[in-house]
């Protein structure tokens, strides 16, 4: 999914409304793990978000914090990662 929203390889409504879908229902539809992969691209939805539509982009970039404090515990497993169920 990455590899399409940066290469935009679809078209540019369809990845902006994909985009904005993904960060919106991020809380229930969200990942079951943090990684380095997860993390970039999150950052990049975050960035397009931003560059498309600076007044969701606030609420989005709170909607991923929201999401990474509640999955991520690096206390919690010694590979630093902590799943949750899904």
């Amino acid at each position: 999914m990455h590899i399409l929203v940066l290469k935009e390889l679809a078209p540019r409504p369809t990845l902006l409304d994909t985009c904005n879908n993904m960060i919106g229902s991020i809380e229930v539809n969200g990942p079951c793990s943090m990684s380095d992969a997860v993390a970039s691209f999150l950052a990049h939805l975050i960035r397009r978000q931003q560059q498309e539509n600076t007044r969701s982009a606030k609420d989005g970039a709170e909607r991923v914090l929201t999401w990474l404090f509640r999955t991520w515990a690096p206390s919690e497993s010694a590979s630093g990662v902590c799943m949750r169920l899904c």
